[in-house]
């Protein structure tokens, strides 16, 4: 059976798709990244991941995202690039306090372990403020960020859709690099935070 839309047809029957000459539509999802952890647990009003606990004398490297109603950091095996831990907490408004305690829960991971620090990004909204605060060797936006962590798990992504806490984005890339991006800036609906207030009304937990 063929439908017609306007000026073109849909073809649905097999005869059809091998008479024209058509490839069949198939539906196939993205290889997933392992978000599989050694044990999580909350602190201090904080989520906390550990994926696989630095050692003595580890070399690591940080990512912190200080965004508009979440800030999160991330330790990175400066060598392999494997996530040791992830910690997550509200921004409450406040940046640098998020941010203090995020390194201070990281200290509590660490104990007395010489955990030494090669390098540091910042991203998301308060990057600028908190990078500068914090030294870091690389202060980038979060749409190049979201493309680049996307495409190191699969590189040949073209769309991402971005639902941050104040905004969300639409980031189509081509070969490696970002070429286009749209932001919503103005309607609340399509936003984290919205959908996260939504859902508690309705009973749902969605962190």
């Amino acid at each position: 059976k063929n439908k017609k839309a306007g000026n073109s047809f849909f073809f649905t029957d097999e005869k059809q798709i091998k008479k024209n000459n058509l490839k069949t539509l198939e539906l196939k999802y993205s290889k997933s990244a392992d978000f599989s952890t050694k044990h999580e647990y909350f602190s201090n009003e904080l989520e906390v991941r550990i994926h696989d606990e630095p050692k003595n004398n580890s070399r690591v490297s940080l990512g912190i995202d200080i965004g508009s109603t979440s800030t999160k950091l991330v330790v990175l095996d400066a060598g392999t690039r494997d996530v040791l831990i992830d910690i997550y907490g509200r921004t409450k408004g406040n940046p640098i306090d998020a941010t203090k305690k995020l390194f201070g829960e990281l200290k509590q991971i660490t104990g007395n372990r010489n955990i030494k620090i090669i390098s540091v990004a910042t991203t998301g909204s308060g990057r600028k403020l908190v990078g500068k605060i914090i030294g870091a060797d690389l202060i980038i936006n979060e749409i190049t960020a979201h493309f680049k962590g996307a495409s190191f798990f699969t590189p040949f992504i073209e769309t991402i859709f971005e639902i941050g806490g104040q905004d969300s984005k639409y980031i189509r890339g081509h070969n490696g690099n970002v070429v286009d991006c749209n932001m919503n800036f103005v309607c609340a609906a399509g936003t984290g935070s919205f959908i996260e207030e939504q859902a508690q009304r309705l009973g749902f937990d969605v962190r």
